[in-house]
């Protein structure tokens, strides 16, 4: 009986002696994130001038935000290239003939009657004082990252190079072809494009909007 309640007592004490001792260590494990791998295709895609274009949107007399008419028109590419990795641009830019500067919209928004026809316009927009076609014929816009709704780059007209971005409207990349549309806006003054003002009291710039919009449709083939 004695034998009975000092083996007892051992116990007891050996499990308050765990008890107070250190808690063991529990090794914590974090699940693994497995990161998303993009697939697609991969490859160097050249643009088809004659399948790819530029339509541009200028605003004039802008009262409370709102234009009382806007011109339209279109340009063409010279050339192009389109780099993907994994169904993903990545690199590549495209070059504008700006000799091809033309309108589209509506004959209300003009004055043949006095000299300030279609013509007329395209004149005074290839004029220095506007985008001075004879001296910069191309303008361009270099890709330098995508954020997979936008393409950043280098966009450069008369000479001036600024950063800027076009959003992509929609894309889709073959293993033999590309096509893809996107939309980009710019300040024309911060590329020198606008009258010259050096009349002070020459306010004709002051009638038009400093924003002009492209929409870029681009079609393009694996090389």
């Amino acid at each position: 009986m004695k034998t009975v309640k000092f083996f007892g007592a051992f116990i007891l004490a050996a499990t308050m002696l765990l008890a107070c001792g250190d808690a063991p260590e529990v090794e914590v494990t974090t699940p693994e994130v497995q990161e998303e791998v993009k697939t697609g295709p991969s490859g160097l895609y050249g643009v088809d001038a004659e399948k790819s274009s530029i339509a541009w949107e200028g605003n004039m007399m802008k009262v409370a935000g709102t234009s009382l008419y806007s011109h339209t028109g279109t340009l063409t590419l010279a050339e192009g290239k389109i780099q993907v990795e994994n169904g993903e641009i990545s690199g590549g830019g495209i070059i504008v003939d700006m000799t091809t500067l033309a309108t589209t919209d509506d004959e209300g928004n003009y004055d043949s009657a006095n000299g300030k026809g279609r013509d007329a316009l395209v004149g005074q927009l290839s004029s220095p004082d506007f985008f001075d076609v004879a001296s910069y014929p191309t303008a361009s816009f270099e890709i330098t990252g995508y954020d997979g709704s936008s393409v950043s780059g280098k966009l450069t007209i008369r000479g001036v190079s600024q950063d800027a971005k076009a959003t992509v409207t929609n894309m889709t990349v073959g293993a033999n072809d590309l096509k893809l549309t996107a939309t980009m806006q710019f300040d024309r003054q911060a590329f020198g494009v606008a009258f010259s003002m050096a009349n002070a009291m020459d306010v004709r710039d002051k009638f038009i909007d400093d924003t002009i919009t492209m929409n870029i449709t681009l079609a393009g083939t694996a090389k």
